[in-house]
């Protein structure tokens, strides 16, 4: 098995990633979280997150143990989503990610995963074989600070309709001055008529790589994530693409023959939250309010 760097979470390096690359605060809390055992739940206000061990934690028994053993009852018509720690589709998580997906669904109102990179053909059936499964592809107009590319994403979207996997392209993070939205034309091509956008959690370390007319735009922003309307929305529908949340878009997709009742939906979230990491900028109350409310 490839070793990792003591810490190391992710091989890609975009700019933007709070993990692996801004220097802030947050980011330093984030990472302390990964280099501990406490890394196997994250929760925000569209899902639960079900993390496999971090790059550099693989090769470990006791890791790999706290995520294959993990309770999954717990995640009874929730939605779960795979993997927030780096992109889900990277080798390496292919037997985790394999294991999920016979798993989890059974248990879970909807399970799910955010990707950049590449789905081939043999994985992108399996998805499609999973009835309540749900992808979301990062499309962000980003190439120049990003590793992988717009037109790669483009195709993994175009197979997601070929096999019939329900599938939103998201723009996260939009960034107002560089992220390009012209993609926006072959996305309609290909048949999808929404979109998800989503601001950026500044940090005066992206002065390093952002022209100073944008990061002076941000200024002021620091550590808050902002969505910047710059005539953005305008951009959008001149293409016939709609916008859209993805919280809305998830629910909005998910089966409805596999909820619980309030008492359960709250003990269950309640004995999940005892296990995880909060990662929204909204208030705990908040996300556990949502948590409750999906399971419903």
């Amino acid at each position: 098995m490839k070793q990792f760097k003591k810490g190391q979470v992710c091989t890609g390096s975009c700019a933007y990633c709070a993990v692996t690359e801004v220097k802030s605060n947050r980011a330093n809390e984030w990472k302390k979280r990964f280099e501990s055992n406490e890394f196997v739940i994250s929760i925000n206000k569209p899902t639960t997150i079900f993390n496999p061990p971090p790059l550099y934690l693989l090769g470990s028994e006791e890791a790999n143990k706290t995520f294959y053993e993990f309770p999954l009852e717990l995640f009874k018509s929730d939605f779960v989503g795979f993997c927030a720690i780096s992109d889900p589709i990277l080798p390496y998580y292919r037997d985790h990610l394999n294991w999920f997906l016979d798993n989890v669904p059974q248990v879970a109102k909807v399970v799910s995963m955010i990707t950049k990179f590449p789905i081939d053909r043999k994985l992108m059936e399996k998805l499609a074989s999973v009835p309540n499964f749900q992808l979301f592809v990062s499309t962000t107009g980003l190439d120049s600070i990003e590793d992988t590319t717009t037109k790669s994403r483009l195709k993994t979207l175009a197979l997601a309709k070929e096999y019939g996997v329900r599938a939103l392209p998201v723009v996260h993070p939009y960034i107002s001055g560089m992220t390009d939205l012209s993609f926006l034309a072959d996305l309609k091509k290909i048949g999808y008529n929404e979109v998800s956008l989503k601001g950026l959690r500044y940090d005066s370390s992206m002065k390093d790589w952002m022209p100073s007319n944008v990061s002076k735009l941000y200024e002021g922003t620091e550590g808050k994530e902002t969505l910047i309307e710059d005539g953005y929305s305008d951009v959008v529908s001149s293409y016939g693409v709609e916008i859209i949340s993805l919280k809305n878009w998830a629910l909005e997709n998910a089966p409805t023959n596999r909820g619980i009742d309030l008492a359960e939906a709250t003990e269950l979230t309640d004995k999940l939250l005892a296990f995880a990491n909060i990662t929204s900028s909204d208030s705990n109350q908040a996300v556990r309010e949502a948590a409750i409310k999906r399971r419903l």
